[in-house]
C-alpha cells in the first residue's frame, strides 16, 4: 500500500497483470483470498487511507473494519468503468455489501468523493489531519475494542456471520480473463 503522502493505492497495474498471461488468475485469485481473510480476521482491523483511494484499492480498504482517511487531498473513486472494465463480481459484491445504495449508485459511475464525502457518506469511519492525530485516532480504537479481554475467535466467528453473503460470493466466483486485461490495456494504452 501507499508509503508516500498521495496515494493509498490505485488497486492492480495492468503492467504487472500482463506478466502473469496465462497465470492471470492468480493475482486476482490472491486478492480475493486477502479480502476474504480481511473480512473474517479474529482481531480487529484499521485501514488508514493515506491517499487515493482508486478502483481495487478502495475495494480493499472497504474490507477492513475501521477505516481512517487523511482529511486533504485524498480522493475515493471506482473507476472501472471508465476503463471499460466493469466490476469483477466478488469486487461488485464487496461494493455493494460495504457502500449505502446513494453512495453505491454515485460511485459505481466513478464519482470521485473527496474525504469529507467519505466520511458523511460512511464510506470511512474518520478523518484524520496529521500522524499525531491519527496515532490518538488508533489508539482510542483500540481502547474502544478492550482488547485485553478480546475473544479472536468469538470475534472472527461474529465477522463470518455478518460477512456470510459476501464471504460466499468471494469463495465462488472468477475474476477477469487475460483477453479482457490485454483489451482494456490496448484501447487504454495503459
Amino acid at each position: 500500500m501507499g508509503a508516500g503522502t498521495k496515494f493509498f493505492s490505485s488497486g492492480f497495474k495492468s503492467e504487472a497483470l500482463a506478466l502473469y498471461q496465462d497465470r492471470i488468475t492468480f493475482p486476482v485469485q490472491f486478492q480475493k483470498s486477502i479480502l476474504s481473510r480481511l473480512l473474517q480476521f479474529p482481531m480487529p482491523t484499521i485501514c488508514v487511507i493515506n491517499g487515493h483511494a482508486i478502483a481495487g484499492g478502495l475495494i480493499f480498504g472497504l474490507c477492513f473494519d475501521h477505516k481512517i482517511m487523511k482529511d486533504q487531498n485524498a480522493i475515493a473513486v471506482l473507476g472501472e468503468l471508465n476503463l471499460g472494465l466493469g466490476f469483477m463480481p466478488g469486487y461488485a459484491a464487496v461494493i455493494k455489501h460495504k457502500l449505502d445504495s446513494q453512495t453505491l449508485r454515485y460511485m459505481f459511475y466513478a464519482k470521485k468523493y473527496t474525504a469529507q464525502m467519505c466520511k458523511n457518506s460512511n464510506v470511512v469511519d474518520s478523518l484524520y489531519k496529521n500522524d499525531e492525530d491519527l496515532g490518538k485516532q488508533i489508539r482510542d480504537y483500540a481502547d474502544k475494542m478492550n482488547l485485553q479481554s478480546f475473544d479472536g475467535q468469538q470475534y472472527s466467528a461474529q465477522k463470518r456471520q455478518q460477512n456470510q453473503q459476501l464471504l460466499r460470493i468471494l469463495d465462488n466466483v472468477d475474476g477477469l480473463s487475460y483477453e479482457t486485461m490485454v483489451a482494456v490495456h490496448d484501447r487504454y494504452k495503459l
